[in-house]
């Protein structure tokens, strides 16, 4: 068994993941953690802050591997100091499409697509202002202002500003 964690490098995601390695370490299994967002400012405040560092330190070196995106992510942390043995415990891996998937593609199908009459927008996730559900409501309606109508936006989501959301987009 392996527990797979996905936090982004921010307060809420810190403390929350480090409640899942802690259970991991205590049942004796293997965590891989992938952080899949980095936040300047939250790394600002580690590197500020002993307690967070500690922290840091306490939580995240139980990991058996870290998953970081890229070569910058994997030198900030040994620039801040809080993973042990850095080199070998976090891995550098890229979003690059398998040449399986590329296989499938066909080109032709894609171009028709393009030429469907209607544009289908998509907004997926939690509907909250940090989000960004505001910037993309406020988006959509400059693409319907400027008189563009082959358009549609759909919104898949829920969360604590839904109703106030609903009565901006009206």
């Amino acid at each position: 068994d392996i527990i797979h964690i996905n936090p982004s490098l921010n307060d809420v995601s810190l403390f929350r993941e480090s409640v899942f390695i802690l259970i991991a370490r205590f049942f004796n299994t293997k965590t891989v953690c992938f952080i899949r967002g980095w936040h300047d400012d939250f790394e600002d405040k580690i590197r500020k802050s002993s307690f967070l560092q500690s922290y840091f330190r306490l939580i995240f070196n139980k990991t058996d591997k870290i998953i970081v995106l890229g070569t910058v992510f994997m030198e900030k942390l040994q620039e801040i100091n809080v993973l042990k043995n850095v080199d070998e415990k976090v891995l550098i891996e890229t979003t690059i499409a398998d040449d399986e998937f590329l296989d499938e593609l066909d080109i032709n199908k894609k171009i028709d697509a393009f030429n469907n009459p209607v544009v289908e927008l998509l907004y997926l996730s939690r509907i909250i202002k940090s989000k960004g559900i505001f910037i993309a409501l406020e988006a959509y309606k400059k693409i319907s202002e400027s008189g563009l109508s082959n358009y549609r936006f759909n919104i898949a989501g829920d969360g604590p500003d839904i109703e106030l959301a609903k009565r901006y987009a009206d």
